[in-house]
């Protein structure tokens, strides 16, 4: 039996440049200064232009571009154009394609179909990527635009927002959310994701995350989410693969149980250390 071949990355996660129009509603941050990627809110709609319309009827039965109305809960992340940006990007796509590849969608119409319609993400512990866009040098805020394939594009993804979100501090952690964080890097590795951004190592040895929050849903219950897998890596089963999992799962591990004991980090570090930490924070 032929083994099934792997689809690749720009086939789970479809460019949709074309087939949406979208204004940017506010700046949800801006990574300009670190030379990092900015995320925007913005409003999207289908793209009607007659001869996109005829081909979306034409591979699409059920196709209703011209009656949806906008949606207004998405997150646009753009990318500067840098080499080091670039290889973010790639990063965040491949990534992405590895979390959706179970429920990939056949076509870049019916992934826009789809961005449309009303899917629940309750099972999910990440926002869902919804295509990749082609983004013009130059947008104003408010105006109505469409992807572009010119050499000056800025490369872009489009995500659902998940509102009310908030970052994960060491006083969050209890056991019951430590064992979830730790099954959710479990079922990442399975994936074979190794996500190397969830711990903020600028503030050592004090206890920092980064990419993971937490939203209290309508019974006050608080769910966990991680974000942002432009630093990822998509790895395989050799050896030293299996090795830099179990690293980030040990390390994780170690930073869980100091969250829970709830002890001073500082506490056995030498005297000259915790007085050169003392005029950091001053």
């Amino acid at each position: 039996m032929q083994r099934k071949r792997k689809l690749s990355p720009s086939h789970v996660i479809h460019d949709l440049s074309t087939l949406i129009e979208w204004r940017i509603t506010r700046q949800i941050h801006d990574g300009t200064k670190r030379k990092r990627a900015s995320l925007y809110l913005i409003e999207a709609r289908p793209a009607v232009d007659g001869q996109q319309l005829a081909e979306a009827q034409r591979t699409s039965k059920d196709c209703k571009s011209e009656t949806r109305p906008p949606r207004d809960n998405l997150i646009l992340k753009i990318f500067p154009d840098t080499r080091a940006c670039e290889d973010d990007y790639n990063r965040e796509v491949a990534a992405n394609a590895e979390l959706g590849r179970s429920s990939a969608i056949a076509s870049p119409i019916t992934a826009r179909d789809a961005m449309f319609g009303n899917i629940s993400n309750s099972d999910l512990r990440w926002p869902r990527c919804y295509g990749t866009m082609k983004v013009p040098a130059n947008v104003t805020e408010g105006e109505w635009t469409i992807g572009e394939s010119s050499s000056e594009a800025r490369r872009g993804i489009i995500f659902e927002y998940l509102v009310d979100l908030k970052m994960l501090q060491k006083d969050d952690v209890t056991e019951d959310l430590a064992n979830e964080i730790k099954q959710l890097f479990t079922d990442l590795h399975a994936l074979k994701l190794l996500h190397r951004d969830h711990i903020n190592h600028a503030i050592w040895p004090l206890i920092g995350f980064n990419n993971l929050f937490l939203q209290r849903d309508d019974t006050g219950k608080k769910k966990l989410y991680i974000l942002d897998f432009d630093k990822a890596l998509v790895l395989g089963d050799t050896a030293r693969d299996k090795s830099r999992f179990a690293d980030e799962a040990n390390r994780l591990q170690q930073i869980l149980e100091q969250a829970t004991s709830k002890q001073d980090e500082t506490k056995d570090l030498p005297a000259e250390v915790k007085r050169l930490l003392a005029g950091r924070g001053g």
